[in-house]
């Protein structure tokens, strides 16, 4: 029944129209005077400060929290009317993240011929909303990782490099994956570091010596204030989690924890290459890199689950469609649910919904990892 509704031919069609709904619904939310859940003027007015040479960062784990790469980017938007910035700029992230689902929909359906964008569209969208309507940088930090994914899975090296290095540039957690992808895959270690040099070279091109170094110091040290939030400030991610079930950690035993979360990230995805073929174990490593920059990120904000929303949608679609599993047909949409209800359902946001949906996620990712058999995709047949 299920793939009736979501795996007709026309249904693609239909999926592109819900994303363009989904766009004129939030621009016009953004564009509405009385909007303020917006971090748009963060980013212009870095930019602005950029070109002025001022400081673009200033104090406190707040404001603006990226390389100055991502506010060059921006300048064209900075130049416009502010609420046509805004919609704009919900226009290119939008955009971006619905062709990178549709790209993820066709690796993932390919072998059995199916097609899982429609009902991925669907389970995207819901965790995406947040940051949609705020106009955060996770969406189109989403959509480079997954577009980044689908080259490396394609073999096309250039391409994955290409989509890694503009995503550091905008995000730089980014570095996440590029180290991951030059650890795993020999093509990708020279192109990401003539890439990673293009990137911290690019602001050079727009304003004097002394004051991009200058800035970039000041990033750094903004970093360090920003990425240790302290004990006082709560976060969705797994300490998030803990400490909303009265469980407290140090800040050097979150740091302990993350570190070796990264090596058991590492191991996660090496295995994956190794034991599943190539498609499987790339995809196998955008899950695990987005769950572990979920659940390990001291700055994980429940708006920031979009990342992990995308893999999440394309195993859930082909668990729904393909497997035709009925656990699968009420879990997935359960851990989307879990994934926006930290604002969309409470009543204030809580801490411990998202991470604990993500845990959830993961858990199934290592079952795909560990089963004897390859998934039914690679044989499904319709």
């Amino acid at each position: 029944m299920v793939e009736q509704v979501f795996a007709r031919p026309r249904d693609v069609r239909n999926a592109w129209i819900v994303w363009l709904v989904f766009f004129i619904v939030i621009s016009v939310i953004v564009a509405s005077p009385s909007n303020r859940r917006t971090v748009v003027p963060a980013y212009r007015t870095a930019s602005i400060n950029w070109f002025q040479g001022q400081d673009i960062y200033g104090e406190g784990i707040h404001g603006y929290l990226y390389l100055p790469q991502a506010c060059i980017l921006f300048s064209p938007l900075a130049r416009l009317p502010f609420p046509v910035a805004e919609v704009t700029w919900r226009a290119l992230c939008i955009g971006l993240l619905a062709v990178a689902v549709f790209r993820l929909a066709r690796l993932g359906g390919k072998e059995g011929d199916w097609e899982f964008f429609p009902l991925m569209t669907v389970l995207v969208i819901p965790v995406a909303m947040n940051s949609a309507r705020n106009g955060q940088m996770n969406l189109p930090w989403a959509a480079l990782m997954a577009l980044a994914a689908v080259s490396l899975a394609q073999r096309k090296w250039s391409w994955s490099a290409f989509w890694l290095s503009l995503g550091l540039a905008l995000k730089p957690l980014m570095l996440v994956m590029i180290l991951l992808a030059a650890a795993l895959y020999k093509p990708m270690r020279w192109r990401l570091a003539l890439g990673a040099a293009a990137v911290l070279a690019f602001p050079f091109l727009t304003q004097h010596p002394a004051y991009v170094w200058e800035q970039y110091g000041a990033y750094l040290q903004k970093m360090r204030v920003a990425g240790n939030p302290g004990e006082a400030h709560r976060f969705s991610d797994l300490f998030g989690l803990f400490s909303s079930l009265g469980i407290h950690a140090s800040s050097a035993l979150q740091t302990v924890v993350r570190a070796a979360a990264a090596l058991g990230a590492l191991l996660l995805c090496r295995l994956a290459l190794r034991k599943r073929d190539h498609v499987r174990g790339t995809i196998l490593l955008l899950c695990f890199t987005a769950c572990y920059l979920m659940l390990f990120n001291p700055r994980t904000e429940n708006n920031t689950y979009v990342v992990v929303g995308v893999p999440l949608a394309l195993l859930g679609a082909e668990a729904i469609l393909v497997n035709r599993s009925r656990l699968s047909a009420a879990l997935f949409p359960a851990m989307v649910i879990g994934m926006t209800a930290g604002y969309e359902i409470s009543r204030g946001p809580n801490y411990w919904m998202s991470p604990l949906s993500c845990l959830v996620f993961l858990g199934y990712c290592c079952v795909l990892l560990f089963r004897g058999s390859e998934p039914a995709r690679a044989v499904a047949t319709r």
